[in-house]
């Protein structure tokens, strides 16, 4: 067989399916990463679906306005820094033992994103919790509250399919403005736009020539920014593991010094001030502490935070008003100020997300 019959014969061979699915309707297909998708509707199969959609939406609508008010009613009966740090933890939880974006599952998409929303609601609400349960009580409303968004998530996947049959027959507009609008707000979703270690790049050029302004109306300088951010990119990536690893050494430097003779309780004394600080790292507030993380003036951070019910907006007139679809007020700053165990801390916007 010549070579050009043996690249002829590549060419055109049969690629076996990885995976393939079926219900009449739809078939979908996987080739290794790529998936394939085939709608064999009919015209007339496909008018009546879009007719149903449309019908339909007012229904779809009222299900999840009647969903984000439980949602928000729950929340406003939790106290904010405890649903806050249960949120945090429930989104570590789902990170063991995964090492790429790629295996992330819905469900933990959906706690990263309930951070974001319940952040939203008590930076927009005013702040009368009523915390008067029991502690087992409260975990499992926060538990309950992790489902409803989780609900709300999955609503919203096929939400915007009946918001767009509905608007193209009461409005004039287009079929490309529509497909750019519904592409639009699938990406709404979506977190980050480039790799961790280069979202600094614009920064580093855009705040040097503003020094003189920053350190008189903030007291801070570019550079430390930029060492701030690059101290909080840490924390809240690598930190959690970095401080769990060195957990472990220092219990191997405890078995050691019982091992050479030293007592196990002055063994334990004598790095008790270091030890109770990677337990606040793991269990506290330790890695997501802005103040004691960037080491900025207090009038930096006041600039870039939100104290609860501070925004009035969010909850407006608007159709979508409260939906976690729109523009969230914690968008146009990245830190929460709050309460915390002991003392007000300052935790930044989706608390395991850099």
């Amino acid at each position: 067989m010549s070579k050009k019959s043996r690249e002829r014969r590549e060419r055109y061979k049969t690629i076996r399916a990885d995976d393939y699915f079926s219900n009449g309707t739809f078939e979908i297909t996987r080739f290794g990463k790529n998936t394939l998708v085939k709608n064999n509707r009919t015209f007339e199969q496909q008018k009546a679906h879009i007719d149903y959609l449309r019908t339909e939406y007012p229904a779809k609508y009222a299900t999840i306005s009647q969903k984000i008010s439980e949602l928000k009613e729950k929340v406003m009966h939790c106290d904010p820094y405890n649903l806050l740090m249960h949120l945090r933890f429930a989104a570590l939880s789902h990170q063991i033992n995964v090492f790429s974006e790629s295996e992330y599952t819905k469900e933990f998409n959906a706690v990263l994103r309930a951070q974001e929303y319940v952040q939203s609601i008590l930076v927009s609400t005013e702040n009368h919790h009523k915390c008067d349960m029991p502690e087992d009580m409260q975990e499992t409303l926060y538990e309950h509250i992790i489902v409803d968004f989780n609900q709300l998530y999955l609503e919203f996947q096929t939400f915007y399919f009946y918001w767009a049959a509905f608007i193209q027959k009461t409005t004039e507009i287009s079929d490309a403005q529509l497909s750019n609008l519904v592409e639009a707000q699938y990406m709404y979703w979506v977190r980050g736009n480039r790799y961790q270690i280069f979202e600094l790049e614009p920064l580093r050029k855009l705040l040097p020539p503003h020094d003189a302004v920053l350190q008189e109306l903030f007291g801070v300088s570019a550079s430390g920014i930029i060492h701030g951010l690059e101290k909080l990119q840490y924390s809240l990536s690598q930190g959690y593991a970095d401080t769990m690893m060195e957990l472990g050494k220092e219990y191997k430097r405890f078995v050691a010094a019982t091992v050479r003779g030293v007592c196990p309780e002055e063994a334990i004394k004598s790095r008790a001030s270091y030890a109770a600080e990677l337990m606040d790292k793991l269990n506290g507030s330790g890695l997501i502490d802005v103040k004691s993380i960037t080491g900025w003036d207090t009038r930096f951070i006041e600039a870039l935070s939100y104290r609860l019910g501070e925004c009035h907006s969010f909850w407006n007139e608007s159709d979508f008003a409260g939906w976690p679809i729109v523009e969230q007020p914690i968008m146009k700053k990245p830190f929460i100020e709050i309460m915390g165990n002991a003392h007000k801390e300052v935790l930044p916007i989706g608390s395991t997300t850099a």
